[in-house]
């Protein structure tokens, strides 16, 4: 069977969004990467616009507030 990986990154503390840099950043695409909506090679650890537009694509088909930003609410979405 498919080997569950987990995350490297440690779990943010605090909303990640755009311009932000680090592994923080990196949890996110990580999980992102995870679920389709990035490949693994695309995690770089910066909050570029196309992590913005994948955030809130993410956030569109989960039915959360679609502001791109990766608080609470869309991090344990992330985390299912």
């Amino acid at each position: 069977g498919r080997q569950e990986s987990k995350c490297p990154y440690p779990t943010p503390a605090k909303p990640v969004k755009e311009n932000q840099i680090g592994d923080p950043v990196k949890w996110v695409q990580w999980h992102l990467a995870r679920k389709g909506y990035m490949k693994e090679s695309e995690i770089d650890g910066v909050f570029a616009l196309r992590l913005f537009c994948i955030v809130c694509g993410f956030q569109r088909k989960n039915g959360l507030d679609v502001d791109g930003v990766v608080g609470a609410i869309t991090r344990a979405a992330l985390e299912k």
